[in-house]
């Protein structure tokens, strides 16, 4: 031990010499090695897979309960989409030339493209949410969210560690149960939609029995008696009212009445239920002037009768028309 210090002593400039020129030559290799094209690109793509799952984690932010903020979500996944398609760009520039770094490149821009693509879809959704309207946008979202997943498994056989935090996933599941309840509120809302339709559509087909049976029968009742013609058309034609009186009640009471539309409906029965009073009063009246001519008080009192009837009859009708505008 004395012989080697003493030698160290004796060589002292010449050792100081031989450590520094390992120590630059140590330092240069690490250099070249650290700059290398090949350790530059594994560098870079590790740096951007770091950024896509500070990026996924993001999301977290916009968890409500069981549910999502949608105001926060769409702020997020556009934050995101927009940084997505930045590290996309980023991706294209690497060089890429070892056979590793260029698998792992390929994987990544996968990853990222996929990402970029549930974003995407989820942020369109939340801005249309009148168009969930089918389970399929549920199994569509949750293909895509899966499928992100299965690239990121690719990347961590690769060394590369890319996945979607228990914060990041817990948003997604809870944004699938936005999306279920948009399908169910969208679903209410198109059937009653559908029957609020058909009941219109219902009872504008009605309009023209409406009118025939609303007509007023004086001016025939009065030009039939001035051409000394048989009352008998006239009382045919009540028969016809009787019978289209009875069919339509028949047909209304069948008929499905949407929410919303009650007052409506119970508007119609008003007027339907005012008809019948007035078709009988109309009927006797005629059939008295037809058989007892000469009885002209009794046939006048009839007919104003009839008359009073059937103002209560345009009173109703007219009730259910304001009625069913209004809804």
């Amino acid at each position: 031990m004395v012989l080697l210090i003493g030698i160290l002593k004796k060589h002292k400039t010449f050792v100081i010499s031989i450590i520094t020129c390992v120590f630059i030559i140590s330092i240069s290799l690490f250099l070249l090695i650290f700059n290398s094209k090949g350790f530059k690109a594994n560098r870079e793509l590790k740096q951007i897979s770091k950024q896509l799952n500070n990026i996924n984690i993001s999301l977290s932010d916009s968890i409500d309960d069981l549910s999502i903020d949608t105001s926060k979500a769409s702020s997020n996944l556009s934050d995101g989409l927009t940084s997505l398609r930045e590290l996309s760009s980023k991706l294209i520039d690497i060089d890429a030339t070892s056979v590793n770094n260029s698998e792992i490149k390929d994987a990544l821009s996968t990853s990222v493209d996929s990402t970029i693509n549930l974003y995407d879809t989820s942020l369109n959704l939340l801005a249309t949410p009148n168009s969930v309207t089918s389970n399929d946008v549920l199994t569509n979202f949750d293909n895509l969210k899966n499928e992100c997943i299965n690239n990121y498994e690719a990347l961590s056989k690769k060394n590369i560690n890319v996945r979607f935090s228990n914060s990041t996933l817990n948003f997604f599941s809870n944004y699938y149960n936005y999306l279920n309840t948009l399908v169910k509120v969208n679903r209410d809302s198109q059937f009653k939609t559908s029957l609020e339709r058909e009941f219109i559509y219902k009872i504008d087909g009605f309009k023209n029995d409406f009118n025939y049976l609303n007509e007023d029968l004086t001016p025939a009742i009065n030009k039939v008696k001035e051409d000394n013609r048989d009352l008998v058309v006239i009382i045919d034609d009540i028969y016809k009212k009787e019978t289209l009186y009875q069919d339509l009640e028949d047909t209304l009471s069948k008929i499905s009445i949407p929410e919303g539309n009650m007052d409506s409906y119970e508007a119609l029965k008003e007027y339907i239920n005012s008809y019948k009073p007035y078709l009988v009063a109309i009927k006797e009246a005629v059939i008295l002037d037809k058989t007892n001519g000469n009885e002209e008080e009794d046939i006048s009192r009839k007919y104003k009768e009839a008359s009073s009837k059937r103002d209560n009859v345009l009173v109703a009708f007219e009730a259910f028309n304001k009625k069913l505008n209004n809804n």
